[in-house]
């Protein structure tokens, strides 16, 4: 270990040393002139040992000890180095996994969430870090862990969801007083290039939609006019859906390996209207369908539709075809037209998206209110907050930024 020496000045329980790299740390007359970096005590007398870290700049050697020795002084514990981040998260997946850790909200985690979280540890973090103590890992090392990502070509969204799991267990691990800070917080990301996802226009949803057949025509059309989620279209039942009194009822999504779970949020439990293009489509799939029971648009009434063999149907009737992609290796394909009047596919996210797009153009033909077609579009697309339909498709409303600067100049003129 490269040798540590008091130096004139520093503040009690502050030591200067070595640089790791420093060719003459052996030295302990600091000959070598290296730029020191900086280590910072606090002894615990409750807990008979002493927390110690290591710090690039003095302040923050200085900060930690100060909040370090107001954490043993309440009685708080400083941490241990025997918690490795690999236990950390064993520990943090076993307890949400018996829904004994809630996420932000509340409510206990999803199997897909978990399955995702386990997934990015597994590759991208604990390969490097999983051998670190806890309390040894700073932000500068989350820090480079992005800039690796990021050099290795991923995609900034997947640098991001690799970071939601190591939150997860650094809330917890403060939570249980095992570290006294957060360091992912205040990490810089990778932005990514805005792309809108895919809209079609009432016309082109229309043909679209006549080119399919039993069942992806229902499963497309329900998500193109009543904006259900992929996973609750999968999951609602046949009792959920009253074509008598016109509406679905959205109390579900699915899982693929669970099965039927409940929707994540209290916004996503909701009931929609069916709209009249949209209910001969499902009295028609009613009706061809070999059972009465069960899951609507199941591909059998307990189980789920498997969303490939729906979307690889719907290319096909809409003139594409499944190729091999000779430049590739693995098992990515390609999709080529076979037909001239071939149609540019959708998916079914995409359907849900111009759900929005109809509504919001249907509101503003019938000259409501911005704000009042947002909150409706909020809950029928099973929002938590109008902010996140208003951050989402905002963009869709047109004329809106002047409307609003009409409204603003109509409330100061009647205060004058």
């Amino acid at each position: 270990m490269p040798p540590k020496r008091r130096h004139d000045g520093l503040p009690e329980g502050i030591y200067a040393r070595h640089r790791k790299s420093c060719a003459n740390a052996g030295q302990p007359d600091w000959s070598c002139g290296c730029p020191p970096s900086y280590q910072a005590q606090a002894w615990s007398r409750r807990d008979g040992r002493r927390p110690t870290r290591t710090f690039p700049r003095l302040r923050e050697a200085v900060k930690w000890r100060n909040d370090a020795r107001s954490a043993v002084q309440s009685g708080k514990v400083a941490g241990s180095r025997a918690l490795t981040l690999r236990r950390a998260s064993d520990d943090f997946m076993e307890a949400a996994e018996g829904k004994l850790v809630l996420n932000r909200s509340g409510r206990p985690y999803k199997p897909s969430v978990l399955r995702s979280y386990r997934t990015a540890l597994d590759l991208r973090v604990l390969p490097d870090y999983g051998v670190h103590p806890v309390i040894d890992l700073r932000r500068s090392d989350w820090q480079r862990l992005v800039t690796t990502l990021h050099s290795q070509g991923l995609a900034p969204s997947t640098i991001r969801n690799t970071f939601d799991p190591v939150r997860a267990i650094y809330r917890r691990l403060l939570s249980l007083e095992e570290v006294d800070v957060n360091p992912t917080r205040g990490l810089e990301f990778p932005v990514a290039e805005e792309a809108r996802d895919r809209v079609a226009a009432p016309t082109e949803g229309a043909l679209l939609l006549a080119a399919l057949s039993y069942p992806e025509k229902a499963i497309y059309a329900t998500a193109m006019y009543a904006g259900m989620r992929r996973g609750e279209l999968q999951a609602v039942e046949d009792s959920g859906v009253d074509l008598d009194a016109n509406l679905i009822a959205v109390r579900y999504s699915w899982d693929q390996e669970a099965g039927r779970v409940a929707v994540k949020t209290k916004a996503g439990r909701r009931t929609l209207p069916i709209p009249r293009v949209l209910r001969p489509i499902l009295l028609d799939h009613r009706m061809r369908r070999p059972w009465r029971e069960g899951l609507f648009f199941g591909r059998e009434h307990d189980e789920a539709f498997t969303p490939s063999t729906i979307r690889r149907r719907a290319r096909e009737a809409w003139g594409w075809k499944e190729v091999p992609n000779t430049e590739r290796s693995g098992s990515r394909t390609n999709w080529v037209t076979v037909r001239e009047d071939a149609l540019e596919p959708i998916a079914l996210h995409e359907c849900r998206h111009t759900f929005a797009s109809l509504m919001i153009a249907a509101g503003m033909r019938a000259e409501r209110n911005p704000v009042a077609i947002a909150k409706q579009l909020c809950t029928l697309m099973g929002h938590a907050s109008i902010t996140q339909t208003l951050d989402r498709y905002g963009h869709l409303f047109p004329g809106s930024e002047g409307e609003a600067a009409a409204a603003l100049d109509a409330y100061l003129e009647g205060r004058g």
